[in-house]
């Protein structure tokens, strides 16, 4: 049986030069899948980003997070939440955005 991982976010930025900092942004991983996003303008230089892939057998949470720490590093991050679900370790890791720290919180539970 196929063992999966599910990424599902969004994040809410400021930025105006988001065409340059989004352009290679799809991590390919595993056996079949990717992680992927796309933007939407909201208001004057506002964005949402919304994040999502579903990735064949990579259980490695490390290059994922890692992966988001880089990409969203140049960014002004109002807020943002990412669930990372990983079968093969029965594992859910929940990165939310502190505007105070400036930091991703990771946190992660068996699910």
């Amino acid at each position: 049986m196929a063992r999966w991982t599910e990424i599902n976010g969004q994040i809410r930025i400021d930025s105006e030069d988001t065409d340059n900092k989004l352009k290679s942004c799809e991590l390919q991983l595993g056996k079949e899948g990717s992680l992927k996003w796309e933007k939407q303008k909201v208001k004057d230089k506002r964005m949402n980003i919304s994040l999502w892939g579903d990735i064949k057998e990579h259980s490695d949470e490390k290059t994922i997070i890692k992966w988001i720490i880089e990409k969203t590093k140049n960014f002004y991050i109002r807020s943002g939440i990412i669930e990372i679900l990983i079968e093969e370790k029965d594992k859910k890791f929940l990165m939310m955005y502190d505007g105070v720290t400036q930091k991703w919180d990771i946190s992660h539970q068996k699910y």
